[in-house]
């Protein structure tokens, strides 16, 4: 069976990129031909973008600040890249062009990630299948993220159409049944479809030997993780090691790992003995490697976590 993936596969993002890759290899797994549908998005591409330095009314400072952030951050747009090539893709389409791909698959799968997400994607309907006419319509692990009220017709016409239709949070599910009569199953999240040791298989991944360590994960930077992290280093003797995309993190550590893509998230969190995170799929992998750990829940969009 031909299946193409509709998801945030080109986003520099960890959660993104590695529930991307899980999905593919597991439906390749079950024995279908699987394209990761290269999609662009203006919306998702703009959060991705180097930050500008010629553009008119920016002050030196910020010229200052945006050259030496897109430079010191270079090396993980490679990382990514790089990991990216490794995924089987479509050819490009944008939402002129998507409607092209009906009768190159047997089933379109939109999800995981937050692809039911208007406010995120820009009002992007293709992340609902809206141009599918031949073909199964299934999601799978979508995520709604921000309800809008004011689009629960859009909604209802958008969802009644899937042939199968499946969220990963309770809360969506929950929304979906008590607002708009749609059921919908609840699933894990694509990176759950493998063990730990299947992750370091599949990405040939050898741990490295290192001092024992404490791995920082966070999307957003929170004094709470680094004091966390330090009063563990201190009672066990631990390294500190920070995944970060901040120039200027909020704590102190042994190690700032500016430039980790995919892989080396894995392979940092096979190794870490404990691991501090805010965020989702930080608590995941944590899951996934069977490691001690705790969790910050952020001030939003938490369901997911618990």
């Amino acid at each position: 069976m031909r299946i193409g993936v509709l998801t945030f596969s080109n986003a520099l993002n960890l959660g993104a990129a590695l529930q991307a890759f899980s999905l593919q290899k597991t439906l390749e797994q079950m024995g279908h031909d699987t394209d990761l549908i290269d999609y662009q998005c203006p919306a998702i591409d703009a959060m991705h973008k180097l930050l500008p330095v010629l553009k008119a009314g920016l002050t030196v400072k910020a010229r200052i600040y945006n050259l030496i952030y897109n430079l010191v951050f270079f090396p993980r747009r490679l990382n990514y890249k790089r990991f990216q090539r490794g995924l089987k893709k479509s050819k490009k389409y944008n939402r002129e062009t998507i409607s092209a791909s009906n009768g190159v698959y047997d089933v379109f799968i939109t999800g995981s990630d937050q692809v039911f997400n208007l406010k995120l994607t820009g009002n992007d309907s293709s992340y609902y299948l809206d141009f599918v006419q031949s073909g199964k319509k299934v999601s799978y692990a979508a995520s709604l993220g921000v309800y809008l009220p004011e689009r629960k017709q859009d909604y209802q016409n958008y969802l009644k159409s899937f042939d199968h239709l499946s969220v990963r949070e309770n809360s969506s599910a929950q929304l979906f049944q008590q607002e708009m009569g749609i059921a919908a199953e609840v699933v894990p999240d694509p990176v759950f479809l493998h063990t730990s040791e299947e992750w370091k298989a599949l990405l040939g991944i050898r741990e490295k030997k290192r001092e024992k360590y404490i791995l920082v994960y966070s999307l957003v930077e929170d004094k709470g993780l680094y004091e966390i992290a330090n009063k563990i280093a201190k009672e066990k003797g631990y390294q500190i090691y920070v995944i970060t995309k901040a120039l200027r993190p909020m704590g102190k550590a042994d190690k700032y790992l500016r430039n980790a893509g995919p892989y080396e998230f894995v392979e940092l969190m096979a190794g870490a003995e404990y691991v501090v995170t805010n965020s989702f799929h930080g608590t995941a992998f944590s899951l996934i490697f069977m490691k001690q750990f705790t969790t910050l829940l952020p001030p939003v969009a938490s369901d997911r976590i618990k």
